[in-house]
């Protein structure tokens, strides 16, 4: 239990040190989303095809199918996460991820015929509303009809929808078999819709020099080496508790963001006044309690 939630904490934390440099990139050196998705490929294909040496476990077609898929919908996760993460400051971003958990629930219980628990009900609306306050500026219309708010909306809805696929064939292979055929799909899929932005990344290059393109294949690295962590941890505790832990990472990104501002880095710049800061605080405890809630 302990080994669990060691790992898991430490997953949060790494990935909320992803989401600093996924902002610092975006912002600074790639400017446009799909500029990423070369670099983000090839790590993909090298650790989907590395993962291959020590999994070769044969998949039915119908299953390749479903993971190509699962595939195209995370490469639309991340897509509209970018362009969000261009727009608004990554710390209100990166916690409507929140809104996963709360789509997977929903899902499941309209295909499973479910009936939810007041608990999960009372989880459900604590999550809705901790990620409208963390995006909260003038007003809660101004939530709702904003674009960062809705590419957010359609980031974590496929990011359920894959996930949702990931556990199904979860019944029929093991974890690293379908995280070596999906990691090796997103990164395919990846590089053959890209491919024509080559070009344009040889010219941002040329005139802004490697930094952005090597920081984000390192970042994607550590990201890849976190799931690795996760699904350690989901080996030595519960799946659903061990989730439940890893959104610290929200309040590791938070922290971030207050001591990259203040010391002027130069990576990240945000509002920390104090009303924003209990803000942020206050909508970050409401998803995590809301997530505890509903797992």
């Amino acid at each position: 239990m302990t080994i669990g939630i060691g790992l898991a904490l430490l997953a949060g934390l790494i990935w909320s040190v992803t989401n600093i440099a996924d902002k610092y990139v975006i912002s600074k050196h790639l400017s446009n989303p799909g500029l990423i998705y070369i670099p983000l490929s090839v790590v993909h294909i090298v650790f989907g095809g590395g993962v291959f040496i020590f999994f070769r476990e044969s998949v039915e077609m119908g299953h390749l199918l479903l993971l190509v898929g699962a595939a195209i919908m995370w490469i639309i996760m991340g897509y509209t996460y970018f362009m969000a993460a261009r727009i608004e400051e990554i710390s209100r971003v990166v916690p409507v991820f929140s809104l996963v958990t709360v789509f997977i629930a929903v899902i499941s219980a309209i295909v499973l015929n479910e009936i939810f628990s007041l608990q999960t009900y009372f989880g459900i609306a604590i999550v809705v509303a901790g990620s409208v306050l963390i995006m909260l500026r003038d007003s809660i219309k101004a939530v709702l009809q904003s674009r960062a708010f809705g590419l957010m909306i359609i980031s974590a809805f496929t990011a359920s929808a894959q996930s949702i696929v990931s556990k199904y064939l979860l019944d029929y292979y093991s974890y690293w078999t379908i995280y070596a055929w999906f990691t090796f799909f997103v990164g395919i899929i990846g590089m053959i819709v890209f491919a024509h932005l080559i070009p344009l990344l040889r010219q941002t290059i040329k005139e802004r020099g490697w930094k952005g393109v090597v920081l984000y294949s390192i970042s994607e690295s550590n990201s890849q080496i976190a799931v690795f962590f996760y699904v350690v941890a989901i080996s030595f505790w519960y799946v659903s508790l061990a989730s439940a832990v890893v959104t610290i990472q929200y309040l590791f990104l938070f922290l971030w963001t207050i001591i990259l501002t203040r010391l002027k880095s130069g990576w990240i710049n945000e509002e920390i006044t104090r009303m924003v800061s209990l803000q942020k605080i206050i909508a970050i405890i409401l998803i995590i309690g809301g997530i505890f809630l509903i797992t």
